[in-house]
Order: structure tokens, then C-alpha cells, then sequence
């Protein structure tokens, strides 16, 4: 139990080293042949499947399989308020780090012009997310509650929208006013690159604490079941805050108010940030309903020290 947000911090770290080769790979594959690289993405998928289906353990002690209906399991996990809340609060996180898709990328080139720094934007925000996820997670579980990791992870990424919010207006800057294409090339993408960078932070901190939370909220019942709700709920406002976004940054390109997008961003993550801290005051995210989750966590420890 104790080593949940371990091990979604560690699931991250593989993940990203995906994200950081994985493009890197198909580039080079690419300059073969198209075909080349659907056959080795199907390969790489297949050995996957297999290595899964061999390596994973067998589940000893497990609630046995529900013969009811999934809309039955469905409603017993929408009937878990707290679940529901804690997982509407959290739709937030699903909204912001899509804009490293969106929003970050159409500003890249905005102010450079092209999409070159794009691929130095996500190689960075893969590298760190390598280099410093497991550590992160050490640092925070032994310093901090998960739900105020969760607050904290939330409050960083609607920040990260402070550099653009805040410089966009002043930029671009042309590269004859600072005597360096390269050097106004910098300066215009610096924003954005930390803007990328604070986000990635935001999520390191929020997702593993976020994910080691949905067991504790559902007693360990029905997990897929939580975990595929989770994520419903997430893909929906993901998808109707990346068209919202958009719009924003229509209107933003329309009326010369490029702030307005950035603007709208921040006060999103700060609303979520709100929101999981409401929760947790009212009790909503302890180990049970009305408990502390940090004394579910101490207990375990106790268990496994015993």
C-alpha cells in the first residue's frame, strides 16, 4: 500500500523516457521509410502485450468478479461522493497539461515564428520529468500530506502560466533589436520553456499522490472501475477545456489581448488547487471518509517497520 505513489512516480519516469525517445526514433525511421515505422510501433506493442501477460503476477486474495452489470459497479462508484468530488476537482490537471499540446506549442510559434523549439520544449519537459520524478515524490511523502501534494502539484501548474501571461505582451522581440537572431530568439522562447518546465513540476508533485489517493477513496473496491471514471471525467473537461482554450485564443488574437487565454488558464489551476484544499478541510479526503489520510499512511508504516 505504502509504495503506491512510488510506483505511479516510477510508471511517469518510464513513460516519459518513451516520450523523449520515442519521437527521436521515429524521426530517424521516418527518413527510411513511412511503412518501417507502423511495423516496428505494432512490434513494440506486441512484445509489450506478451511480456505483460507473462511477467505480471497473479492477484492472490482478490475480491472475486462481480457478476452484476458494469452500470451497476458504475453506480456504486458515482455513489461515492467523495470520489466524485475529489475527482471533478481534479479535472483541472487534465486541462492544463493538455495546453502542453495546445496552447504552448501555438505560442512557440507566435513568437518565434516556427515550430523548431517546440521538440527542445517537450525534450526538456521529458528530461526533467526523468531526472527528478522519483526524487519528487521521496522529498513531498516525507514531508507532506498526499492531499497537500496534490494542492501544491495543482497551484504549480496553473502558475506555469504566469511567464507567458506576463511577458507575452512584451514579446516578440525582433533580432535586430538585440544585435542576435539567435539571442531574440532565446528571449521570445524563454517564456514558454519555463512555462513547459513549471508545468511538468506542477504535475510531478500532483499525479502519483493523486493516483495513490483513488484506492484510498474507494476502499479498495471496484479500483478499474475508479480509476476508468477517474479518467472519463478527465478526457471530457480535457476535451471541452482544449475548445474553450481555443476560443480564448481566437478572441486573444482577434482583440490584441494576448493575456486573456493565460489569464484564464491560471485561474483554473487555482480553482482546482482550491477545490482539493475544501476538500480536505471538510474530511473528504481521509483514509476514511471522516479520517486523516497521513494516519493511514503512519499506520502502514508502523505495520511494515513491525
Amino acid at each position: 500500500m505504502q509504495q503506491r505513489a512510488e510506483a505511479f512516480s516510477l510508471f511517469n519516469v518510464f513513460g516519459e523516457s518513451g516520450a523523449l525517445l520515442g519521437p527521436l526514433v521515429g524521426v530517424a525511421l521516418l527518413g527510411v521509410d513511412f511503412r518501417l515505422i507502423c511495423v516496428v510501433a505494432s512490434v513494440l506493442f506486441l512484445v509489450l502485450a506478451v511480456v505483460q501477460i507473462y511477467y505480471l503476477p497473479a492477484r492472490d486474495g482478490v475480491e472475486a468478479a462481480s457478476e452484476t452489470h458494469f452500470l451497476s459497479d458504475w453506480k456504486e462508484a458515482l455513489a461515492n461522493r467523495a470520489f466524485v468530488l475529489f475527482a471533478l476537482a481534479m479535472t483541472g490537471y487534465f486541462v492544463l497539461f493538455n495546453q502542453l499540446y495546445l496552447a504552448l506549442p501555438f505560442e512557440v510559434e507566435r513568437l518565434t515564428g516556427s515550430q523548431t523549439g517546440v521538440g527542445v520544449m517537450f525534450a526538456l519537459s521529458s528530461l526533467l520529468w526523468v531526472a527528478a520524478q522519483m526524487r519528487t515524490t521521496e522529498l513531498l511523502k516525507g514531508s507532506f500530506r498526499p492531499p497537500a501534494s496534490i494542492t501544491l502539484g495543482l497551484f504549480l501548474m496553473g502558475a506555469a502560466f504566469l511567464p507567458p501571461l506576463v511577458a507575452g505582451p512584451l514579446l516578440p522581440v525582433e533580432g535586430g533589436a538585440l544585435g542576435s537572431v539567435t539571442l531574440a530568439a532565446a528571449v521570445n522562447l524563454s517564456p514558454v520553456i519555463a512555462s513547459a518546465l513549471i508545468l511538468t513540476v506542477g504535475m510531478m508533485v500532483a499525479k502519483p499522490f493523486a493516483m495513490d489517493l483513488i484506492p484510498v477513496l474507494s476502499d479498495n473496491r471496484r479500483l478499474g472501475t475508479h480509476y476508468g471514471l477517474y479518467y472519463v471525467f478527465g478526457g471530457m473537461v480535457a476535451a471541452s477545456g482544449n475548445a474553450v482554450a481555443g476560443g480564448f485564443f481566437d478572441l486573444a488574437r482577434a482583440t490584441g489581448l494576448t493575456a486573456l487565454p493565460w489569464l484564464a488558464l491560471l485561474i483554473v489551476g487555482l480553482a482546482c488547487a482550491g477545490g482539493i484544499l475544501a476538500l480536505d478541510r471538510r474530511g473528504k479526503l481521509g483514509a476514511r471518509e471522516t479520517g486523516d489520510l497521513q494516519e493511514l499512511y503512519e499506520e502502514e508504516t508502523l505495520n511494515r517497520q513491525a
